[in-house]
């Protein structure tokens, strides 16, 4: 049988290449501002444009350290009820809260988020701990991905999300490994998965004991 290909396993595509590690530009360009956070808070997409960006948090009086978004937290996982709100910006209320790869999935409102660019030193401080987080550096794919979904979400998330892209080989696609790309699949936030109590190893991390009494103050849980 001679088809382009070559014989009966033409038919079976091939794992594409794993794509280059990201260059600290491409990183820069996946963060999101808290301006825009407070501009798209309300929108319906504000899950499906910052799952698996960066954004730069605010940790403690002038200190700042880049954290990559694994999605939008709106209940409490064990009450089911709604989130205290707190102010995002002057003018600007809400209860959602990012959840975050940090620290065993933390959970932290986004007034911390910082307006300004990290800096080269915060990208490179953000390489050295990632082993310790269980995480890895994103590829250049997976960094245009996320660029393209910021892209979309700033010209009023009208159409469908950006194609999601396949996870690199030995990777875990668009976000950190185990949980996969964000989905434009997802039910919305008031329908979702968070109505409920999640299992204490959801989403590929732990509650770290479940979240203390002030969450709803605007401090997000963990240790």
């Amino acid at each position: 049988g001679g088809g382009r290909g070559g014989g009966r396993g033409s038919g079976l595509l091939r794992p594409p290449p794993a794509s280059p590690p990201a260059t600290a530009a491409e990183v820069k360009a996946m963060c999101v501002k808290r301006k825009q956070l407070a501009k798209w808070h309300a929108k319906p997409f504000l899950e499906v444009a910052v799952g698996g960006a960066l954004v730069l948090l605010n940790i403690g009086p002038g200190v700042y350290r880049l954290q990559r978004v694994m999605g939008i937290v709106l209940r409490d996982p064990h009450s089911g009820e709604e989130l205290e709100k707190y102010e995002l910006q002057k003018g600007t209320e809400t209860a959602k809260r990012l959840l975050l790869e940090w620290k065993s999935r933390q959970v932290v409102p986004m007034n911390g988020v910082s307006n300004s660019e990290p800096t080269e030193e915060q990208i490179e401080e953000w390489r050295t701990l990632l082993p310790a987080e269980g995480s890895r550096w994103p590829s250049s794919t997976e960094a245009d991905a996320v660029v393209k979904q910021l892209a979309w979400a700033a010209g009023g998330g009208k159409g469908d999300p950006p194609r999601l892209i396949p996870p690199d080989r030995g990777g875990g696609g668009s976000g950190p490994p185990g949980l996969g790309p964000p989905t434009h699949r997802r039910p919305p936030l008031e329908d979702s998965h968070w109505r409920d109590p999640p299992p204490r190893d959801y989403p590929g991390g732990r509650w770290a004991g479940g979240p203390p009494r002030d969450i709803g103050r605007g401090r997000g849980w963990g240790r």
